[in-house]
C-alpha cells in the first residue's frame, strides 16, 4: 500500500468495511533504537488513518524502509 493510497482514502476499515480518512498525530514518530554506532536509531514520521464509523485507527510509517534489517 502506497502513501498516495492512504492519503486518497482508499484504505478500507478491517472492522466494518468503511473507507478510512487520513488524519495526523501531532509530534509523534515511530522509533527503533539501535544497539551500537553501526546500528543507529531508525526514525520515521507516521500517517494515521481513522474509520469515521467504528473509530478504528491504523498507523503507517512514512518511511518503512528505514526499519529493514541490514545484511
Amino acid at each position: 500500500m502506497t502513501k498516495k493510497e492512504r492519503i486518497t482514502g482508499t484504505i478500507v476499515c478491517k472492522e466494518c468495511g468503511t473507507d478510512m480518512t487520513d488524519a495526523r498525530i501531532a509530534f509523534a514518530d515511530v522509533r527503533k533504537f539501535g544497539g551500537s554506532w553501526l546500528d543507529p536509531e531508525a526514525v520515521s514520521p507516521m500517517t494515521c488513518c481513522v474509520c469515521p464509523e467504528c473509530g478504528r485507527i491504523e498507523l503507517y510509517a512514512d518511511f518503512p524502509e528505514r526499519f529493514r534489517v541490514k545484511k
